[in-house]
């Protein structure tokens, strides 16, 4: 599986995000986040530092999808996070 990006498929969450649960969705599978191993390892290179913030990275963007962010939100979270651009709080006047 790919994620359409050069590399492999980091992580997947599979379940029904808290934005979209309904009263009844108490009887269902519990949400379950998968790490892919060898595609998170080959980007890392062998580099034990990078295997940990790959793994980081990636458990904190599946927690996205969780709290409901889509895709393009979590990538436009990820992008300011990097560039080191405040999140405000409060809209400024």
């Amino acid at each position: 599986m790919s994620d359409g990006d050069e590399g492999g498929l980091f992580g997947l969450y599979q379940g029904t995000p808290l934005t979209e649960r309904q009263w009844g969705h108490g009887n269902a599978l519990p949400d379950r986040i998968t790490l892919f191993q060898a595609p998170i390892e080959e980007e890392a290179d062998g580099d034990e530092d990078e295997i940990v913030v790959a793994i980081g990275e990636t458990l904190i963007h599946e927690l996205g999808h969780y709290f409901g962010l889509s895709e393009d939100e979590i990538m436009e979270i990820e992008e300011r996070y990097w560039r080191g651009d405040p999140f405000d709080e409060e809209p400024q006047p």
